[in-house]
């Protein structure tokens, strides 16, 4: 516990280099960049479709689209 102490105290009299921040700032907007056009489209894709369904309400529609093709489906697979 004591070489604890003994770091914390060391550390406390530490500060960065002269634009260390600047620098950090940079490097992370550029890495986020990076990443964002590494992304798959397909990705955008479905997350865009998402955003779509999301404004579209589509839950309401969804669940009784589902069971009305379902039962269309049986019809047509059980009937003679």
């Amino acid at each position: 516990m004591d070489s604890i102490n003994d770091l914390l105290k060391l550390k406390r009299h530490e500060t960065p280099r002269e634009g260390y921040m600047d620098d950090f700032v940079k490097e992370f907007h550029q890495r986020q960049r990076l990443a964002q056009r590494e992304s798959k489209k397909s990705g955008r894709f479905f997350e865009g479709l998402g955003h779509w369904f999301d404004e579209f309400n589509a839950a309401k529609w969804t669940y009784p689209l589902g069971i009305s093709y379902a039962l269309v489906m049986m019809w047509l697979l059980l009937s003679p």
